[in-house]
Protein backbone atom coordinates (compact mmCIF):
# COMPACT_ATOMS: atom_id res chain seq x y z
CA UNK A 1 0.00 0.00 0.00
CA UNK A 2 1.33 3.32 -0.90
CA UNK A 3 2.62 6.14 2.19
CA UNK A 4 2.83 9.46 0.38
CA UNK A 5 3.80 11.10 3.49
CA UNK A 6 6.51 8.85 3.39
CA UNK A 7 7.41 7.78 0.18
CA UNK A 8 7.84 9.09 -3.25
CA UNK A 9 6.18 7.39 -5.95
CA UNK A 10 7.14 8.66 -10.15
CA UNK A 11 6.94 6.11 -13.26
CA UNK A 12 9.48 6.14 -15.81
CA UNK A 13 7.23 5.42 -18.97
CA UNK A 14 8.14 5.68 -22.87
CA UNK A 15 6.97 4.75 -26.11
CA UNK A 16 9.61 3.83 -28.61
CA UNK A 17 9.51 3.53 -32.20
CA UNK A 18 12.03 1.06 -34.17
CA UNK A 19 12.71 2.98 -37.53
CA UNK A 20 13.98 2.58 -40.89
CA UNK A 21 15.04 5.31 -42.97
CA UNK A 22 15.41 5.08 -46.71
CA UNK A 23 19.08 7.31 -46.44
CA UNK A 24 22.17 7.06 -43.87
CA UNK A 25 20.54 9.29 -40.88
CA UNK A 26 21.86 7.85 -38.03
CA UNK A 27 25.63 6.88 -36.73
CA UNK A 28 26.04 3.51 -35.28
CA UNK A 29 28.78 4.43 -33.55
CA UNK A 30 27.41 6.87 -31.41
CA UNK A 31 24.24 6.38 -28.52
CA UNK A 32 21.90 9.68 -27.93
CA UNK A 33 21.87 8.72 -24.29
CA UNK A 34 19.69 11.44 -23.13
CA UNK A 35 18.61 14.25 -24.72
CA UNK A 36 16.74 16.82 -22.53
CA UNK A 37 17.02 19.71 -25.00
CA UNK A 38 13.07 19.15 -25.80
CA UNK A 39 10.32 20.80 -23.60
CA UNK A 40 10.61 19.74 -20.43
CA UNK A 41 6.98 20.64 -19.70
CA UNK A 42 8.11 20.99 -15.33
CA UNK A 43 9.13 17.49 -15.84
CA UNK A 44 12.27 15.58 -16.59
CA UNK A 45 11.47 14.78 -20.57
CA UNK A 46 14.03 13.19 -22.60
CA UNK A 47 14.87 11.43 -25.74
CA UNK A 48 16.70 8.48 -26.54
CA UNK A 49 18.39 7.51 -29.93
CA UNK A 50 19.76 3.81 -30.13
CA UNK A 51 21.13 3.32 -33.63
CA UNK A 52 21.57 -0.55 -35.11
CA UNK A 53 22.97 1.02 -38.07
CA UNK A 54 23.09 3.85 -40.48
CA UNK A 55 19.49 3.68 -41.27
CA UNK A 56 17.66 2.03 -38.65
CA UNK A 57 17.55 2.94 -35.14
CA UNK A 58 15.01 2.85 -31.43
CA UNK A 59 14.17 6.35 -31.44
CA UNK A 60 12.05 6.27 -27.83
CA UNK A 61 10.36 9.24 -25.50
CA UNK A 62 10.47 9.15 -21.78
CA UNK A 63 9.39 11.10 -19.43
CA UNK A 64 9.89 10.58 -15.09
CA UNK A 65 6.04 11.67 -13.88
CA UNK A 66 3.39 10.54 -11.77
CA UNK A 67 0.79 10.00 -14.16
CA UNK A 68 1.28 8.44 -18.17
CA UNK A 69 0.37 10.71 -20.74
CA UNK A 70 -1.93 9.82 -23.83
CA UNK A 71 -0.21 7.81 -26.69
CA UNK A 72 -0.40 10.13 -28.90
CA UNK A 73 1.24 12.61 -27.00
CA UNK A 74 4.21 10.44 -27.07
CA UNK A 75 3.81 9.57 -30.91
CA UNK A 76 3.89 13.55 -31.68
CA UNK A 77 7.07 14.01 -29.77
CA UNK A 78 8.71 11.26 -31.87
CA UNK A 79 7.82 13.27 -34.78
CA UNK A 80 8.71 16.52 -34.09
CA UNK A 81 11.72 15.06 -32.87
CA UNK A 82 12.67 13.19 -35.65
CA UNK A 83 11.66 15.97 -38.02
CA UNK A 84 13.55 18.77 -36.19
CA UNK A 85 16.41 16.97 -34.19
CA UNK A 86 17.10 14.75 -36.38
CA UNK A 87 15.81 16.14 -40.09
CA UNK A 88 14.29 12.48 -40.49
CA UNK A 89 11.00 12.86 -42.28
CA UNK A 90 11.19 10.09 -44.93
CA UNK A 91 10.73 6.83 -42.22
CA UNK A 92 8.97 3.33 -42.05
CA UNK A 93 7.88 2.14 -38.04
CA UNK A 94 8.99 -1.80 -38.27
CA UNK A 95 8.15 -1.85 -34.57
CA UNK A 96 7.21 -0.03 -30.80
CA UNK A 97 7.70 -0.55 -27.47
CA UNK A 98 6.01 0.47 -25.06
CA UNK A 99 5.96 0.54 -21.14
CA UNK A 100 6.38 1.98 -17.57
CA UNK A 101 8.72 1.31 -14.82
CA UNK A 102 7.45 2.16 -11.08
CA UNK A 103 10.89 4.64 -9.73
CA UNK A 104 9.69 4.39 -5.63
CA UNK A 105 12.02 4.69 -2.44
CA UNK A 106 9.24 2.82 -0.83
CA UNK A 107 10.91 -0.48 0.60
CA UNK A 108 10.19 -3.52 -1.38
CA UNK A 109 10.33 -6.72 0.49
CA UNK A 110 13.42 -8.88 -0.43
CA UNK A 111 11.88 -11.78 0.60
CA UNK A 112 8.06 -13.23 -0.17
CA UNK A 113 8.78 -16.42 2.51
CA UNK A 114 11.06 -18.10 4.42
CA UNK A 115 12.52 -20.22 0.63
CA UNK A 116 11.47 -17.56 -1.57
CA UNK A 117 13.37 -14.27 -2.81
CA UNK A 118 12.46 -11.78 -4.99
CA UNK A 119 14.01 -10.13 -7.51
CA UNK A 120 14.19 -7.88 -10.41
CA UNK A 121 11.37 -4.91 -10.03
CA UNK A 122 9.59 -7.07 -6.92
CA UNK A 123 12.66 -7.06 -5.18
CA UNK A 124 13.59 -3.63 -5.64
CA UNK A 125 16.06 -3.91 -8.35
CA UNK A 126 14.42 -1.58 -10.18
CA UNK A 127 16.85 1.20 -9.17
CA UNK A 128 14.80 4.17 -7.67
CA UNK A 129 15.89 7.16 -9.39
CA UNK A 130 16.47 5.77 -12.88
CA UNK A 131 14.35 2.62 -13.15
CA UNK A 132 17.66 0.47 -14.10
CA UNK A 133 17.38 -2.99 -13.17
CA UNK A 134 19.76 -5.26 -15.28
CA UNK A 135 23.12 -4.80 -13.59
CA UNK A 136 21.48 -4.80 -9.96
CA UNK A 137 19.65 -7.67 -11.22
CA UNK A 138 23.22 -9.55 -12.41
CA UNK A 139 24.96 -8.09 -8.56
CA UNK A 140 22.21 -9.65 -6.54
CA UNK A 141 22.16 -13.01 -8.34
CA UNK A 142 25.86 -13.31 -8.27
CA UNK A 143 25.58 -12.72 -4.52
CA UNK A 144 22.74 -15.12 -4.22
CA UNK A 145 24.31 -17.52 -6.07
CA UNK A 146 27.80 -16.75 -3.91
CA UNK A 147 26.12 -17.11 -0.58
CA UNK A 148 24.57 -20.77 -2.01
CA UNK A 149 27.51 -21.90 -2.62
CA UNK A 150 29.72 -21.31 0.14
CA UNK A 151 27.49 -21.62 2.80
CA UNK A 152 24.50 -23.79 1.35
CA UNK A 153 22.48 -20.83 2.35
CA UNK A 154 21.34 -17.45 0.89
CA UNK A 155 22.84 -14.21 2.17
CA UNK A 156 21.30 -12.40 5.64
CA UNK A 157 21.11 -9.20 3.38
CA UNK A 158 19.91 -10.78 0.03
CA UNK A 159 20.58 -7.16 -2.00
CA UNK A 160 23.88 -5.52 0.02
CA UNK A 161 22.26 -2.24 -0.78
CA UNK A 162 23.84 0.84 0.95
CA UNK A 163 22.16 3.48 3.26
CA UNK A 164 23.92 6.17 1.68
CA UNK A 165 23.02 5.32 -1.86
CA UNK A 166 19.07 4.90 -0.90
CA UNK A 167 19.39 8.59 0.43
CA UNK A 168 20.77 9.75 -3.05
CA UNK A 169 17.43 7.96 -4.67
CA UNK A 170 15.21 9.49 -2.33
CA UNK A 171 16.61 13.19 -2.68
CA UNK A 172 16.65 12.65 -6.93
CA UNK A 173 13.38 11.46 -6.59
CA UNK A 174 12.19 14.35 -4.60
CA UNK A 175 13.38 17.14 -6.28
CA UNK A 176 12.05 15.18 -9.38
CA UNK A 177 8.44 14.82 -8.00
CA UNK A 178 8.24 18.27 -6.15
CA UNK A 179 9.95 20.76 -9.08
CA UNK A 180 9.27 17.87 -12.33
CA UNK A 181 12.85 18.57 -13.34
CA UNK A 182 15.59 17.21 -14.37
CA UNK A 183 18.13 16.54 -11.49
CA UNK A 184 21.97 17.68 -12.12
CA UNK A 185 22.92 13.59 -12.19
CA UNK A 186 21.78 10.32 -12.60
CA UNK A 187 22.14 8.16 -9.30
CA UNK A 188 22.68 5.53 -11.81
CA UNK A 189 26.85 6.79 -11.09
CA UNK A 190 25.86 6.25 -7.45
CA UNK A 191 25.73 2.59 -7.14
CA UNK A 192 29.46 1.33 -6.57
CA UNK A 193 31.51 4.50 -5.59
CA UNK A 194 33.12 5.48 -2.80
CA UNK A 195 30.23 7.80 -0.03
CA UNK A 196 32.86 11.13 -0.52
CA UNK A 197 33.02 10.57 -4.90
CA UNK A 198 29.38 9.90 -4.68
CA UNK A 199 28.89 12.96 -2.44
CA UNK A 200 31.19 15.23 -4.55
CA UNK A 201 29.56 14.17 -7.73
CA UNK A 202 25.54 14.70 -6.54
CA UNK A 203 26.69 18.42 -5.84
CA UNK A 204 29.05 19.10 -8.22
CA UNK A 205 27.60 18.11 -11.60
CA UNK A 206 25.88 20.48 -13.88
CA UNK A 207 22.10 19.83 -15.44
CA UNK A 208 22.86 17.64 -18.51
CA UNK A 209 21.57 18.57 -22.21
CA UNK A 210 22.52 15.97 -24.51
CA UNK A 211 24.28 12.90 -23.17
CA UNK A 212 26.20 10.78 -25.39
CA UNK A 213 28.17 7.60 -26.02
CA UNK A 214 30.09 6.66 -28.65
Amino acid sequence: MKQPQKHRYLLQHFVGWEVETEANAFNPEVVEFMDFRGEQHHEARFMYVLPFSARKALVEYTLFSEVPLAKAEYEAAIREYLATALGINNYRIVAEEVGAIPMTDHPLPAQAGKHIINLGTRGGRAKPSTGYAFKRIQQQSARLVEALASTGRPPADPTGDKWQFRLFDTLLLDIMQRRGKPPGTSSGSFSSATLWSASSAFWTKPPPGLITCG
